[in-house]
């Protein structure tokens, strides 16, 4: 809910059912009381509270339901985001308050002083040039990579996590016509969700113990047979197979290694912060939902050492608005897209297109406009050929990717 408040172009209320499926690990007594704990604690407004509903009625919800051992359901609401457009508002806002933002930048080395960490050896990945980064306060949180780094460091503790994999597959909506998301048991004692969006269908969860290459974990045959499973046992009246995957996606999940073994969906993801007596604090664990209060927390305790040399005050990201975000002066979401639609249709920017802009930019595409007509004036003042001006007007107004020697061929064959 804080996060919909920072950036509501972003994070948005979506609707959700959750069917109760007869021998299912989840009773509904358990799913009305969960989420009604959830409605409670994520601090839902009324309208969008949660609704218990009978077999009838849930079959309304989603009749790609019939057939399955459906029992009855909840109706409640989840907080959607992008994670990829979130990421990218928090550093915006941050490098509006001073932050100095260093992208493709690898740590390699610790350094230290009298026994105390006093900064960083980095080096840039595109350009395999070194940097000495010097600071009085050095915070790891490196999300899978945090052990990696934490091992130069005598006294913070090792092996703190055990990583699990989750992988997301995508089929055609033709192909799984859901109406709404839907988060569903699936009788192993994990829950699984489907969410149609933009023409598509999401289909994810996996959770399986990972120990390969951080950086690309990719997919197995058995993720894909297991998430297919899963929606034939659910929704048995939608035929998918594994040939109508079009794409997927997978991460990690650095969660905090725990004493007794437990299956990794079983294991708590709660974030943990980890202290050194040579000042290097590293936090890990938790998820996306709990990013800004993971942060919090750091910054409190860094605040707190550093208050007497520089007077940082508490953190104050929980009333921050975060870049884009300041759209509620318009009345909300719907406001702001009704009311800027027509000025960027009036740029020759189709309907589906300025909608999507404006969801992604919010009360920044302002900027986004005036870089258009800029790039408008630097295509004209180079003298460019009439028909490559138009290709490249098009192409940035709908932002396609197109590399320069798609251009260069056709004026060589010109």
């Amino acid at each position: 809910a804080v996060v919909h408040h920072l950036a509501p172009h972003i994070t948005v209320p979506e609707p959700m059912l959750l069917p109760i499926i007869m021998g299912g690990s989840m009773p509904q007594w358990m799913a009305s009381l969960g989420t009604w704990m959830y409605d409670f604690l994520a601090g839902v407004k009324k309208s969008e509270s949660r609704k218990v509903l009978d077999k009838t009625a849930t079959l309304a919800y989603e009749p790609l339901l019939a057939g399955a051992r459906v029992t009855g359901g909840i109706h409640y609401y989840e907080y959607r985001t992008d994670d990829a457009r979130l990421t990218m508002a928090v550093v915006h806002t941050a490098q509006t308050q001073g932050a100095v933002i260093l992208t493709y930048t690898k740590v390699v080395e610790l350094l230290y002083e009298a026994q105390t960490i006093v900064g960083v050896k980095a080096i840039d990945t595109l350009t395999n040039k070194e940097y000495i980064f010097k600071g009085t306060a050095i915070v790891n949180a490196a999300g899978p990579w945090v052990d990696g780094i934490d091992a130069q460091d005598e006294n913070i503790r090792k092996d703190k996590l055990l990583l699990t994999k989750g992988v997301h597959i995508v089929v055609d909506y033709s192909k799984f016509p859901i109406k709404q998301a839907a988060y569903f048991d699936v009788g192993d004692g994990r829950m699984v969700f489907a969410i149609p969006r933009e023409g598509k269908t999401y289909i994810g969860t996996t959770d399986t113990n990972y120990t390969g290459s951080f950086e690309e974990p990719g997919i197995e045959e058995s993720d894909k047979k297991y998430l297919i499973e899963c929606i034939s046992l659910v929704f048995p009246t939608v035929k998918l197979t594994v040939y109508d995957i079009e794409s997927y996606w997978s991460g990690l999940r650095p969660l905090i290694r725990q004493k007794n073994s437990k299956s990794p969906s079983a294991i708590s993801r709660k974030d943990e912060i980890f202290t050194s007596t040579t000042g290097l604090l590293s936090i890990a664990g938790g998820k996306l939902t709990g990013y800004r209060k993971m942060a919090e927390r750091i910054t409190d305790i860094v605040a707190e050492r550093l208050k007497h040399t520089y007077n940082i005050n508490p953190c104050t990201t929980e009333t921050h608005m975060l870049y884009g975000g300041d759209i509620s002066r318009h009345g909300g979401l719907k406001e702001f897209i009704a009311l800027k639609l027509a000025e960027l249709t009036g740029e020759g920017i189709d309907t589906d297109t300025a909608t999507r802009l404006i969801r992604l930019y919010g009360s920044t595409i302002e900027d986004y406009v005036a870089e258009l007509h800029h790039i408008d004036e630097r295509i004209a003042a180079n003298g460019l050929p009439k028909w490559l001006k138009a290709q490249l007007q098009y192409t940035i107004k709908h932002e396609f990717v197109c590399k320069p020697e798609d251009f260069i061929v056709r004026r060589t064959a010109d």
